[in-house]
């Protein structure tokens, strides 16, 4: 009955980690902090995310440190809002938010009225000093266009500026890392060929059609 109910659990597990873990690969994060003038922290700020494509609209209050976080957002170019009983109302449009990162926007509101509104145009700074990871996302039309050989995915990965070939095929060095030490993943799920342990070789290549 024992091993019964713990495979049952393990089961459930495995089932969870299967649904997560796509959500997390595809999505993004927004996050950041909330100040006065004076670097002080804004608490119960109300911070609103729009995604411009579409019109999804997120609201979060900003806590006791004024810090603010949007988990699994859709990829696209968003707006930010913040309102504070006694600031100005402070916009920012032109957000990018890639698959897969994570931006970092921080907002200073002005003392001021209601009724007076600060809007900033332009996209948030390309450098996060808050992480060392190092990124670069291919855009779906590049894909679709470049004359790739069979028409396989993978090789865009060559097209990063930190991607060392290490060899052939799938054998690089990403960052200064070793070769032959990747993980390959699609949709979230591992898509190692894992009976070659220590070798970066893809189980499943599909071609970019799909």
């Amino acid at each position: 009955m024992g091993k019964s109910i713990s495979s049952g659990l393990l089961a459930r597990f495995a089932v969870l980690l299967a649904l997560g873990l796509p959500a997390l690969a595809q999505n993004a994060q927004l996050e950041g902090r909330i100040t006065d003038p004076t670097q002080a922290a804004l608490t119960q700020a109300v911070v609103t995310v729009t995604r411009t494509e579409s019109g999804l609209k997120r609201e979060v209050l900003s806590n006791d440190k004024g810090f603010y976080v949007f988990a699994l957002l859709p990829p696209g170019l968003y707006q930010i809002a913040v309102n504070k009983v006694g600031f100005k109302p402070l916009t920012r449009s032109g957000i990018v938010l890639e698959t897969g990162n994570s931006r970092t926007v921080d907002l200073q509101l002005e003392v001021g009225a209601m009724s007076e509104t600060i809007n900033v145009e332009g996209a948030a700074p390309l450098l996060q000093p808050e992480t060392s990871s190092v990124a670069h996302v291919v855009e779906s039309r590049s894909i679709e266009n470049l004359p790739l050989i069979d028409r396989r995915a993978a090789q865009l990965i060559r097209l990063n500026g930190f991607v060392v070939q290490n060899g052939s095929g799938s054998q690089f060095g990403i960052a200064g890392g070793r070769g032959d030490n990747a993980m390959w993943t699609m949709d979230g799920e591992s898509t190692q060929n894992l009976p070659n342990i220590g070798v970066a070789t893809l189980a499943f290549d599909p071609t970019v059609e799909s």
